[in-house]
């Protein structure tokens, strides 16, 4: 179920003045959410959400985390999930090995549809990089429409 944000006469003149944007969320979403490292010997920290991206750190056993949102990447152990650490979504971690303390962190990005046609031949992948096995392939020229969100929720806490 979604719900509407209340808005002010300001906020509505400033919304106007920033583009008309209005923005819709689900009722439940934060900001951000809150876990724990479980991995023993620590976990490290990512550039992109997955095991080829270069390591930008490493944080250890134990350790509570802030995460802004979820997005699914290589696998780790059977676990695709991969959680985006504060302040930017350059770091990344495997929520594999993170438990989640409260609510399950929220999906990045939104259910917005975008579409084009590619301008090139590609090739499909399901992580983003070319370290992932191919998957499939797009011709030049054929139209392509993708939703930022890829996988909905199922309803269970993942």
């Amino acid at each position: 179920m979604f719900r509407f944000k209340t808005w002010t006469a300001t906020t509505a003149v400033g919304g106007a003045l920033a583009g008309s944007l209005l923005i819709v969320e689900p009722a439940h979403a934060q900001s951000t959410y809150e876990g724990r490292v479980t991995a023993n010997g620590g976990l490290l920290v990512r550039h992109l959400p997955t095991t080829a991206s270069a390591v930008e750190g490493k944080l250890s056993k134990g350790q509570p985390i802030e995460i802004i949102c979820k997005v699914r990447g290589s696998s780790v152990n059977g676990n695709d999930l991969w959680y985006s650490l504060p302040p930017t979504l350059n770091e990344w971690v495997a929520a594999r090995y993170v438990q989640d303390i409260g609510p399950a962190p929220r999906w990045c990005g939104s259910s917005e549809r975008f579409v084009g046609r590619a301008t090139t031949a590609l090739s499909k992948r399901p992580a983003p990089t070319t370290a992932s096995a191919k998957v499939g392939s797009v011709a030049r020229g054929a139209g392509v429409g993708h939703h930022l969100q890829a996988r909905r929720p199922t309803g269970r806490r993942q």
